[in-house]
């Protein structure tokens, strides 16, 4: 229990620090905090790398294992093929809020740099699941077709530290090719966000997001 009340007063402290970096990013733009909305994002600071050939062929390798597991499980489930939701929104939203919010934070994800997408490693969090539906969403290819539609995207480099599809300028997959996780998860902070824009009404295009790097050992 005092372990957990350390880690809790740690987050606290590393919260309130980044929040008041941000206010003060935002006052070197000539913006009073207090005047508009803004939310805090992480930010990678990480510099492009050459991608090495152990990485590519690690992934290659988690790639054939997966493949050959989700080819049995494409030609025996039945049912609708989910598709990639991260742009999704509330049902609620109307369309156009909707957008406007899914466009808000692809944009927020772009200014971050992918502070979580660096964890994707050689994996790029691609996993049966999302193999499944891949598979099942594209029949006319076979396992060869697939690892060869993946090698297109690996690039000559990835941010130091990162996924192997982690571009400088974002993730090179498309977003069909992703994992269930890179299309549907949001960090705490992208969390907050989308909680207020609901509870608030508030429109997306008035948010101002903040990059600022974490402490080095915060795991969000």
């Amino acid at each position: 229990m005092a372990a957990l009340e350390r880690r809790n007063a740690t987050d606290r402290d590393e919260d309130e620090a980044r929040r008041r970096r941000a206010e003060a990013l935002l006052r070197e733009r000539g913006i009073d905090p207090a005047e508009v909305d803004w939310a805090v994002v992480p930010a990678n600071s990480a510099s492009p790398r050459p991608l090495d050939h152990d990485a590519a062929e690690a992934f290659r390798v988690h790639l054939r294992r997966l493949l050959d597991t989700a080819r049995g499980a494409a030609e025996t489930r039945e049912g609708a093929i989910p598709s990639p939701s991260h742009e999704q929104t509330d049902e609620t939203d109307e369309p156009a809020l909707a957008e406007r919010r899914a466009e808000a934070l692809s944009a927020a994800c772009a200014a971050c740099r992918g502070w979580c997408c660096a964890r994707g490693g050689v994996h790029a969090f691609l996993d049966d699941a999302s193999l499944t539906r891949i598979r099942r969403s594209r029949p006319d290819l076979d396992s060869s077709d697939l690892l060869a539609v993946y090698e297109v995207f690996l690039g000559p480099t990835r941010l130091d530290g990162g996924c192997v599809f982690q571009g400088p300028t974002g993730c090179r997959l498309p977003r069909s090719l992703r994992s269930d996780t890179c299309n549907d998860w949001w960090c705490d902070d992208l969390e907050r966000v989308r909680e207020r824009w609901h509870e608030d009404g508030l429109d997306p295009r008035d948010t101002h997001f903040l990059p600022v790097l974490p402490s080095p050992s915060s795991p969000k």
